[in-house]
């Protein structure tokens, strides 16, 4: 099992929380599993195919794309958190 650290965790936040957030070990520390989800659910409003059903093709896919990207990050700041808990888990996590 490989472990994930803040290193790898640190591009899904910048995802999440955006670039003007300072994202350090205070903010690894401090960072809850509802304000992931607070940050995901705001996200995947914004970018979520549903929204574009009318749009072009192309502009559909690139936002099934981008929710994807989204997801992976989800998955993978919810693996730290869990590693931050003491949970053995596999990395990388399972795709749903």
């Amino acid at each position: 099992m490989s472990q994930l650290g803040e290193t790898e965790a640190f591009l899904p936040c910048r995802k999440f929380f955006g670039p003007e957030l300072r994202i350090n070990r205070i903010f690894f520390s401090c960072l809850q599993p509802s304000g992931v989800r607070s940050a995901y659910r705001r996200q995947a409003k914004e970018i979520h195919r549903a929204r574009f059903a009318i749009g072009a093709v192309d502009i559909r896919k690139r936002h099934h794309h981008l929710l994807q990207d989204l997801n992976q990050a989800h998955r993978t700041i919810q693996h730290f958190l869990n590693l931050r808990q003491g949970k053995k888990l596999r990395w990388p996590p399972a795709a749903t």
